[in-house]
């Protein structure tokens, strides 16, 4: 269900960026939520899974490769930090994590834009992207926590 919330999100709410360098989401507050909720192994397979999907469909083939694992890497270390942290320093968590994915895809993007400039800009958004992902993402995990809502299982 994760997976298809993900890329139905993301599939629909998107905005391509300039150069080609990709797309800015909402793909990350599915994948922060998921890790804080369910765990961060549940976390980052959806995290995984549909980015790879949502590139593929989107028609951005060749980042695939890429987001399949930043995007696991993203949840899973989101996910793992905010279940060894104690006390409210858990809450930066989500935040590690969407610096890391931002950091990440500096790699594919200098690989494929070859170009520094176009490099930097997208690290930027990404910033930008994993910043709100991982605001929204811990938002709703809040939101449920105070409501009473608990997952069924844990990773």
């Amino acid at each position: 269900m994760g997976v298809a919330l993900a890329v139905l999100l993301t599939y629909f709410v998107y905005i391509p960026l300039p150069g080609g360098a990709g797309f800015l989401n909402f793909t990350d507050v599915i994948i922060i939520f998921s890790s804080l909720f369910f765990g961060p192994w549940i976390g980052a397979s959806i995290g995984g899974i549909s980015g790879l999907m949502v590139d593929l469909l989107l028609g951005y083939a060749f980042y695939a490769p890429f987001t399949l694992i930043i995007k696991f890497l993203e949840g899973l270390v989101a996910g793992f930090l905010f279940k060894i942290i104690r006390g409210n320093f858990k809450y930066i968590a989500p935040f590690v994590g969407g610096l890391l994915m931002a950091a990440l895809y500096i790699i594919p993007d200098y690989i494929l834009l070859n170009s520094f400039y176009s490099t930097m800009i997208g690290f930027g958004l990404n910033l930008i992207q994993g910043a709100l992902g991982a605001s929204l993402g811990l938002t709703i995990y809040l939101v449920f926590m105070k409501s009473n809502i608990r997952p069924p299982i844990t990773s």
